[in-house]
Order: C-alpha cells, then sequence, then structure tokens
C-alpha cells in the first residue's frame, strides 16, 4: 500500500509529512502557479523567441501536477494564438522523491480547479494516463 505523502490540515491546505510545508494555498493555487512558474520563468515570451519546433521543460517536484497543467493550458493557449509558429511541440520532464498517490492527485486537483474550466479537463486527461505511483527510486 502506498504510504500517504500529504495531509490535510485545519484549513484543508494540503501540506507534505516529509517537509511539513504547504503544497500551496489551495485560495488561489492556480494564479500562484501561474505567477512563480510561468510568469517567474517568463514563458510565454520565451515560447514566442523559441526558434525551434519543440520546447523542452524540466522540473524537479512535480508534486500534484498544478504547474505542468498550467504549463500545458498556457502552451494549447499559445498555439491557439500562434498556430503558424514554429514552436510546435512541448516537451516535460519531471521527477518527484514522493510522488502522490493518484487519489492525492485527484483530490488536490478537484479542490483547486474548477470543475467547469478548460484545466480541469486537462487535469482529467493527466488522471487517466497516469498510475498509481508506488515505487520509489
Amino acid at each position: 500500500m502506498h504510504k500517504s505523502t500529504i495531509f490535510w490540515n485545519e484549513n484543508q491546505t494540503p501540506v507534505s509529512v516529509y517537509f511539513d510545508d504547504v503544497y500551496f494555498n489551495t485560495e488561489g493555487a492556480i494564479a500562484e502557479t501561474t505567477y512563480v512558474f510561468i510568469d517567474g520563468n517568463d514563458l510565454l515570451q520565451r515560447f514566442t523567441q523559441h526558434q525551434k519546433d519543440t520546447f523542452v521543460v524540466a522540473e524537479t517536484g512535480f508534486g500534484s501536477g498544478l504547474s505542468f497543467l498550467i504549463l500545458w493550458q498556457t502552451f494549447l493557449n499559445f498555439r491557439r494564438q500562434h498556430p503558424n509558429h514554429k514552436l510546435k511541440y512541448l516537451t516535460f520532464f519531471s521527477v518527484e522523491k514522493y510522488p502522490l498517490s493518484l487519489d492525492e492527485l485527484i483530490k488536490i486537483h478537484d479542490k483547486v480547479i474548477s470543475k467547469n474550466s478548460p484545466l480541469f479537463l486537462l487535469a482529467k486527461r493527466l488522471q487517466t494516463h497516469l498510475i498509481d505511483a508506488t515505487c520509489q527510486f
């Protein structure tokens, strides 16, 4: 059985059992992740300036996958706005020492992503392609 890597504190915020640190504030998690990951890495500008067909992102700490989901959504929006741009593909690598179970991932996504948003549909697609990660290397 997979040992839980999070607990939910009194504010219903996911907290790492290993680091006693919150994953993010569930109120505003999407805005926070967008600000830190997308804006903080200037990804929209970098997509625009990229001159190859593939953009590669590597991340340590997959966590809940929220950074990946927002990156995916941002890239899809970029492709819709710039259909003739040379950049066509996004490749994403991530490592996670303490992976969340699929159930934990689903609970976090259900808590922070509006069910009628395009991001929720991406979360569901991600969930169907993940296996319940129980192996640690």
